[in-house]
């Protein structure tokens, strides 16, 4: 084979490598260059980005605001009570939604993932994480709120909702874990347990109440009174009242003798 082949050869393979190199350093190397697409089939098509200008309209926004009474697409129509726990800046004093035993007890479920380690299972502000704090002593710890305080029975719900939704004091916003149906649920088991604490007699329905007067019966009953011999040597039956003694006639006491007058 003429050597001058051979270096033809040689070079041909070498130059094989430069479109696999140029390659490699396209996929590994980042670059603000689009890339090149020969056949565009809509993958480079003409786009208005967010927060962008468009020229159509007067206020030149190319982000159109919603049309009132739009529904997103799997969505809702957004409500500001429900979404916020607030009317016209105002907390809501009544839960948005329908309370039932399902609501309560997805509350209870989401109460304890979320809430019991600072608050306890209880609600009384002695949970797992308060506890460990308090035997550290280091001095920065801030006691998790009691849910059974009057002052906070008396708060509205729309005022707990926002709680759980945006946080307070050093207590975090929970409102990225917790979707707005859950914290409405958790609102709901917190009045729960309030009530469990501070119930009233009316609360319970009339046909469940105590009668008055009633007293529980003694948990260990006096023993039964013990049998009494009967006049006959037999003993009474238990439960029987014993028998009268037998009447008797008294008998008159027998006359003296009056002894005779002395004679003469």
């Amino acid at each position: 084979m003429p050597r001058w082949l051979l270096y033809v050869i040689l070079v041909a393979v070498i130059a094989s490598f430069v479109p696999i190199a140029l390659i490699a350093r396209a996929r590994s190397v980042p670059s603000d260059a689009p890339r090149i697409q020969p056949v565009q089939d809509m993958g480079n098509q003409p786009k208005f980005k967010p927060q962008s200008e468009n020229l159509l309209f007067a206020d030149t926004r190319a982000m159109r605001p919603a049309i009132p009474g739009t529904e997103a697409h799997g969505g809702s129509v957004p409500d500001e009570a429900y979404e916020t726990g607030k009317v016209n800046g105002q907390f809501v004093a009544d839960v948005p939604v329908k309370v039932t035993e399902a609501l309560i007890r997805r509350g209870q479920e989401r109460f304890n993932i979320y809430c019991s380690p600072c608050h306890g299972f209880a609600g009384q502000g002695d949970g797992l994480v308060a506890r460990r704090a308090d035997q550290l002593q280091e001095g920065l710890w801030v006691p998790p709120t009691n849910l059974h305080t009057l002052q906070v029975r008396q708060r509205p719900n729309g005022h707990i909702f926002n709680t759980i939704s945006r946080g307070l004091r050093t207590m975090p916003s929970y409102g990225a874990q917790i979707p707005v149906a859950d914290r409405w649920a958790i609102v709901t088991y917190v009045r729960a347990l309030q009530r469990s604490q501070h119930a009233n007699p009316e609360d319970m329905p009339a046909e469940h109440r105590v009668p008055a007067g009633w007293q529980p019966a003694p948990e260990n009953p006096p023993p039964p009174p013990a049998p009494v011999p009967t006049p006959g040597g037999a003993p009474a039956a238990p439960g029987t009242a014993p028998a009268a003694p037998a009447a008797t006639t008294p008998t008159a006491p027998a006359p003296t003798a009056t002894p005779a007058p002395p004679t003469k």
